[in-house]
C-alpha cells in the first residue's frame, strides 16, 4: 500500500514537472513569437523610406505672426533637482502665430498632412535666431490618425536641424475648415540653462535699431493609405512673409491681438496664456536639435 502511494506521488510529481515544463515552453514560444513579431514591425517601420517630391505652391494652412516681442528678460525657476534654471539669453524672444486651416483639400488627395515652417528673427546688425514650427491635420474625415505620429521624424528631410534652435508644432486631427488657433510660443524665451548665462543673444552687437520676423514654408509631409511622402519647397514655391517689430519700452514689439491696456498689465513674454491658445485635443510635440 505504501509502495503504491509512493508511485502515485512520483507520478503526480512527474506530471506536475511536465506541466511546468510545458507551460514554460509555451511561454517562451509565445514570447519569442511576440519578440519576432515586434522586431518585424519595427523593421517594417524603420526600413520604409518616404517618397521625396517637389512641393506644390498651395498650402493647407494660413500662417500669420500676430504677436512678437524681443527685450530684456531674467526669468528663472528651480527644476526637479532644485537647480536654478536661467533663460539662455538676457534678451529673449517670443513669437506667436495665428494658424488657420483652409477649407477643402488645397494640395492633393491624402489622409493627412503636416506642413513645416521656418521662423527667423533678424536684427539690422545681422544677428538672427531660427526656429521651425510644424502644423498638421487630417484631410479625410474617416482617417483615424494611423502613422500620423511617424511623420514628425521625417521633418529632418526638409532642413538641417542644426540650423534651428528648436522644433515644435501641433497636430489637430479633426480641424474644422476656416478654424483658427494661436500657436505655442516660439523663441528663446522658451529655452533655459542651468548655467548663469550672460549671453546677449540678439543684443550681442549692441541694442539693434530694427528687428523683423520672417516666416516661410519649407515643405510638407503627407500620409495616404499608410504611405508617407515628403515634399520640399523650392524657390519657385517658397513664399516669405516678413513683419517688422516696433520699438516698445526697452525692446521691440509686433502685436495685432492685445489691447494697449493688456500690454501694460502683462509680462510681455507671456502676455497670452498658453492654455488660451492650444486646444486640449491638439497633439503637441517639441524637441531640440
Amino acid at each position: 500500500m505504501t509502495k503504491n502511494k509512493r508511485n502515485n506521488s512520483g507520478t503526480n510529481l512527474l506530471s506536475s514537472q511536465t506541466l511546468k515544463i510545458g507551460v514554460l515552453a509555451l511561454f517562451l514560444t509565445l514570447t519569442a513569437t511576440t519578440l519576432i513579431f515586434s522586431l518585424f514591425l519595427c523593421t517594417e517601420t524603420s526600413s520604409a523610406s518616404p517618397i521625396i517630391g517637389i512641393a506644390q505652391s498651395k498650402s493647407q494652412f494660413k500662417i500669420d505672426v500676430v504677436y512678437a516681442y524681443v527685450g530684456e528678460g531674467n526669468d528663472s525657476y528651480n527644476n526637479f533637482k532644485n537647480e536654478t534654471m536661467h533663460l539662455i539669453t538676457q534678451y529673449p524672444s517670443v513669437v506667436i502665430l495665428n494658424i488657420t486651416r483652409l477649407a477643402g483639400t488645397q494640395i492633393s488627395t491624402c489622409d493627412a498632412i503636416l506642413e513645416v515652417y521656418s521662423l527667423k528673427i533678424t536684427t539690422d546688425a545681422g544677428q538672427d535666431e531660427s526656429y521651425a514650427y510644424f502644423v498638421g491635420t487630417a484631410c479625410n474625415a474617416a482617417y483615424d490618425g494611423a502613422n500620423l505620429s511617424l511623420t514628425s521624424k521625417y521633418i529632418n528631410d526638409l532642413f538641417d536641424r542644426h540650423d534651428y534652435l528648436s522644433v515644435k508644432g501641433d497636430v489637430l486631427l479633426h480641424w474644422k475648415e476656416n478654424e483658427s488657433i494661436l500657436s505655442h510660443t516660439v523663441g528663446s524665451a522658451c529655452s533655459y540653462t542651468s548655467c548663469n548665462n550672460t549671453a546677449l543673444g540678439l543684443w550681442s552687437k549692441g541694442k539693434p535699431n530694427d528687428i523683423s520676423v520672417t516666416t516661410e514654408r519649407l515643405g510638407y509631409i503627407t500620409v495616404d493609405k499608410g504611405v508617407i511622402s515628403v515634399y520640399k519647397d523650392t524657390e519657385a514655391t517658397r513664399v516669405q512673409t516678413s513683419n517688422r517689430l516696433n520699438s516698445y519700452d526697452d525692446g521691440f514689439l509686433y502685436n495685432t491681438v492685445l489691447s494697449a491696456d493688456k500690454l501694460s498689465r502683462n509680462n510681455l513674454f507671456s502676455a497670452i496664456p498658453q492654455d488660451e491658445r492650444i486646444p486640449k485635443s491638439a497633439l503637441s510635440q517639441s524637441f531640440n536639435p
